[in-house]
């Protein structure tokens, strides 16, 4: 987030940069001195950055996190190779950003050597936690770095100090990428503790998403959705890591955050996608232990998750296909929890291809279930469903009746304290008051929408309520 931030700044100041380092070999200035002017020097390569350079030269400056030496050192390299494969080679390692200038100081010739000099000098605690450190994948907060890590404060301290993690404005701490690298490179003669490591990492942060379900669905969702997004490439790293080593009750529960996180983002594609490795590897399992109960219920949720996806991208017989499958598998066990999800899951398909009367059905089993195991969350929206679908498959209802459901699905939603689905609630609402002329309630329910949206950005909240309010105008 931070690098899409400074990308269109940086499409400013870096061409112009590489350029006048690369240019130095035609047009030194009497008197210039300095690594810039001598690397370039050694170039001899006329360089004029076009469009079609930029992105890649933006991504060298985020791989080197603008380090002046290593953006002399890599753009060194323009007398050989184009700036999209200075991006690759520096993605696969430390190695291209060096030289063989004899008149640099040797710990100057690569960032290789540079990063060494430092290591050496750190104490054998320092190498040990900055080794496990660098299984973080965009940063790290501070109880993250002692659990996985062991990383106490001192020695955190001690790291910052010597200018080998920092730490920014919320709290969280980073490597920079090329020293990631290197004690990744390192780390990976160490292949015991690495596993080790990487074992907590995976526990971590699978725990950590497991136990945010219920603060993602109520009113803490804001601070919620922003402190998992910030952790989403340690996620996916632990999620790697979990469907690698098979650990399938991890994944489970982490389940309903993904889904919610990955829907809220509107990153429905990716996570349609992602969750295709693990499907399969979950699949493999059941059929090697069709009776493990564990399998099963993982199984049968990660079908209803990526059905879900599914339904928000259009792909209704995918979903449904999942869906069927998902409620076969839980049909023998007592699971309730996963059961109440593939039930309205299936509902809302089965509305979305105009099988209203199936539909009503499962919406009325969910309530049950969710009403049943106390899941005030799914109960709120089997009855938000329900309360929908008569709106338009009764018509002899009265729509003062109608509004009055409505008005009790807005109450429960408020005291279940989930703003994304009291926007939904109220939208709904504020159709029935515009049906029935009440155009002032309409409008404050679809300003209030609005108001809801925006702390958590939502769009396709913000969307649904300003074209409400259009409506009402």
């Amino acid at each position: 987030a931070a690098f899409a931030r400074r990308a269109s700044l940086i499409e400013k100041i870096l061409p112009p940069l590489i350029f006048r380092v690369a240019q130095q070999a035609h047009d030194v200035p009497a008197g210039v001195e300095g690594e810039s002017a001598r690397l370039a020097q050694q170039a001899h390569a006329g360089f004029n950055a076009t469009e079609q350079d930029y992105p890649a030269i933006v991504r060298i400056s985020q791989l080197v996190e603008g380090m002046p030496l290593g953006i002399e050192l890599a753009a060194v390299w323009v007398r050989t190779l184009s700036c999209e494969e200075i991006a690759r080679e520096l993605e696969h390692g430390l190695d291209i950003l060096s030289v063989s200038a004899r008149d640099l100081p040797a710990r100057h010739r690569s960032m290789r050597a540079v990063l060494d000099r430092s290591w050496r000098l750190l104490s054998e605690e320092e190498q040990a936690v900055l080794l496990r450190l660098s299984v973080f994948c965009g940063g790290f907060r501070r109880e993250a770095a002692l659990r996985v890590a062991g990383a106490n404060l001192s020695v955190l301290s001690a790291l910052i100090t010597k200018s080998l993690i920092r730490r920014n404005g919320s709290g969280r701490y980073d490597l920079h990428e090329l020293i990631r690298q290197f004690t990744a490179e390192h780390f990976s003669d160490h292949l015991d503790e690495l596993a080790e490591t990487r074992a907590r990492h995976g526990h971590f942060y699978l725990l950590l998403f497991g136990q945010a379900d219920g603060r993602l669905r109520s009113s803490a969702q804001a601070e919620a959705l922003a402190e998992l997004t910030a952790e989403m490439d340690n996620f996916r790293a632990a999620w790697d890591w979990a469907v690698a080593h098979s650990e399938f009750a991890l994944i489970e529960q982490a389940l309903r955050t993904f889904s919610a996180i990955y829907d809220m983002r509107g990153w429905l594609q990716e996570g349609f996608e992602y969750l295709a490795g693990a499907l399969e590897a979950l699949e493999t399992a059941h059929e090697q232990s069709p009776s493990d109960r564990m399998i099963q219920v993982a199984l049968a949720h990660m079908l209803s998750a990526r059905a879900l996806l599914a339904v928000r991208l259009a792909r209704q017989a995918e979903a449904q296909t999942m869906l069927e499958l998902s409620l076969e598998i839980l049909r023998p066990l007592n699971e309730p929890r996963v059961l109440v999800e593939a039930i309205t899951f299936l509902g809302t398909e089965m509305e979305s291809t105009s099988n209203y009367a199936r539909a009503k059905e499962l919406y009325a089993k969910g309530l049950q279930i969710a009403t049943a195991i106390d899941d005030r969350w799914f109960a709120a929206l089997c009855l938000t469903l329900v309360t929908q679908l008569a709106s338009f498959t009764q018509p002899m209802a009265k729509p003062e009746q109608t509004h009055a459901r409505l008005q009790s699905v807005v109450a429960e939603w408020r005291a279940v304290g989930d703003p994304r689905f009291t926007t939904l609630a109220l939208n709904l609402l504020s159709l029935s008051a515009s049906s029935l002329g009440r155009y002032d309630e309409a409008r404050a329910a679809l300003q209030e929408c609005v108001a809801l949206s925006r702390s958590i950005g939502d769009r396709w909240g913000s969307g649904l309520a300003y074209r409400g309010l259009g409506i009402v105008a």
